[in-house]
């Protein structure tokens, strides 16, 4: 974004953390930046783990990210120090929906312009992750 703001370059992606940062603490240069497009919001650092891990594990897990800091001085200091936040908030893997709808995106893209590809197979390739966007645009909304 600097980039932009300085001349250097035309365009840039960002992140809204940061373009809110920049408004809030340099309204100046938030105003030479012309925003074209945002997204989704995307998970900002979900805690993922394995499928197969235990549900005891699941839960243990689960309770401590969910409690630590919500009641504890030193906790919440600890908190607002390592995330800015006063702790964690509980979330699924809808959380990770806008993930996955780039994922589909970039792969459609690459079908598009695989000059090695029928266009009977990139047909079929693009119906295949046309179904695939369909059914995560119908998804539960993320939390």
């Amino acid at each position: 974004m600097l980039a932009v703001i300085n001349n250097k370059i035309d365009i840039a992606t960002n992140n809204t953390d940061l373009l809110d940062s920049l408004k809030r603490d340099h309204p100046d240069k938030f105003a030479q930046v012309r925003v074209l497009w945002e997204s989704s919001e995307i998970a900002s650092d979900p805690l993922v783990w394995r499928k197969d891990l235990p549900q005891a594990t699941k839960d243990k897990v689960r309770t401590f990210f969910l409690n630590y800091g919500k009641k504890d001085p030193h906790e919440k200091a600890v908190m607002m120090a390592i995330t800015g936040y006063g702790g964690f908030a509980p979330s699924t893997d809808a959380q990770l929906l806008p993930i996955r709808q780039i994922s589909l995106y970039q792969q459609k893209q690459k079908v598009e312009t695989d000059t090695h590809l029928s266009d009977d197979d990139r047909k079929t390739q693009l119906a295949a992750l046309d179904a695939k966007l369909s059914a995560l645009n119908t998804a539960t909304p993320k939390p």
